[in-house]
């Protein structure tokens, strides 16, 4: 993510998910953030986690960032929103993203714990966010789904995931 400092003023500037250039854009207090989706050609993977899964003890540690893997997406947000190249950096946080092994998101209760609901796992968790929230709230106040998403189950791996 690139936090910007412009000032949005007094006004409300509304979340954009723009496929195209694949990003979005969001209010930060009075700046906007900026989440870059990088090219897949431009990823570091980090090959030994599939393998070995994330070193011991890893919990919220960042990566170094390269804004020049960011250069085609941060051209896309500008042709947008032009006040973006007139804007300084006031910080870039490069951290793994969650994915499950299927792609596919975590939806619903766990069974492992009492009463602990899961939205987690998103390719795309700003354009699902609204959705979602709406199907786990009248879940949780009904006491059943209005319809099954089975596939999003969060219990649905093993021992080998």
């Amino acid at each position: 993510a690139v936090v910007s400092t412009q000032s949005t003023g007094n006004r409300e500037v509304p979340a954009i998910r723009d496929l195209r250039g694949s990003y979005y854009v969001r209010q930060e207090r009075t700046g906007l953030l900026i989440g870059p989706y990088e090219a897949q050609e431009k990823m570091v993977i980090q090959d030994d986690w599939y393998d070995a899964g994330p070193p011991k003890g890893f919990g919220k540690e960042l990566f170094d960032h390269d804004l020049d893997r960011l250069d085609k997406c941060i051209e896309h947000v500008i042709d947008l929103l032009p006040i973006v190249a007139e804007t300084d950096i006031q910080s870039v946080v490069a951290g793994p993203i969650t994915y499950s092994p299927d792609i596919l998101p975590l939806i619903g209760p766990t069974h492992h714990l009492s009463n602990y609901w899961l939205a987690v796992g998103f390719g795309y968790g700003i354009a699902h966010s609204g959705g979602v929230g709406k199907f786990l709230a009248r879940w949780i106040m009904r006491g059943e789904s209005d319809y099954d998403l089975i596939e999003c189950d969060p219990d649905r791996y093993s021992d080998w995931t």
